[in-house]
């Protein structure tokens, strides 16, 4: 009898789990889907190493932004060695350039439109390396195809959100009973 009882409490604890971790996963898709989108400037430069002129993400006209919720690049950056610069998907078949919510990695190409050459953010074949604060710092270089290694630690993107997800912690409490805890982040 004793046995049955722990086999009971056992299925329904393994039963409450199941529904906590589902209803965490309703709310948090549920509260991303009615957050309204949250676009934020990309501002600063960065520096074209051979000839030590910049890309600019603000001023002469340059649009530069970041979403928050899809983590995706667009606007027009400007450089007077390369012209205009397509980070977003407009006028850019390789884009848009994203950023890792998770790691701040920024990965893609975006497209220097006087040439058709691209401006390259993907770790391979150059082990580009740009990296976005949780702060909204960048680090890092990328690789062009027609002004060589550019770095990246003069843009910054202040307002931009790492605050979304779920984070499931698993842990041996104490008298070695096991503890799981789920934490819905939200940013609203």
């Amino acid at each position: 009898m004793e046995k049955e009882k722990v086999k009971f409490f056992g299925q329904k604890a393994v039963l409450i789990f199941v529904v906590l971790i589902l209803f965490s996963i309703v709310v948090f898709v549920g509260l991303r889907a009615a957050r309204a989108e949250t676009i934020v400037n990309v501002s600063g430069s960065a520096q074209i190493l051979n000839t030590s002129n910049y890309l600019y993400f603000t001023g002469y006209n340059a649009n530069m932004t970041v979403s928050n919720e899809s983590h995706q690049f667009s606007g027009y950056a400007w450089s007077a060695d390369a012209g205009w610069i397509a980070f977003g998907s407009s006028d850019n078949p390789d884009g848009p350039v994203v950023f890792s919510p998770s790691t701040g990695a920024v990965t893609g190409k975006a497209r220097i439109l006087n040439t058709g050459h691209f401006l390259d953010f993907n770790y391979a074949p150059y082990s580009s390396n740009v990296v976005i604060s949780s702060s909204g710092v960048f680090s890092g270089y990328a690789w062009s195809e027609d002004d060589g290694w550019i770095n990246f630690s003069g843009a910054s993107a202040p307002d931009i959100d790492f605050n979304w997800g779920i984070n499931i912690l698993s842990e041996a409490g104490a008298l070695g009973k096991s503890f799981v805890g789920i934490t819905l982040i939200t940013s609203l």
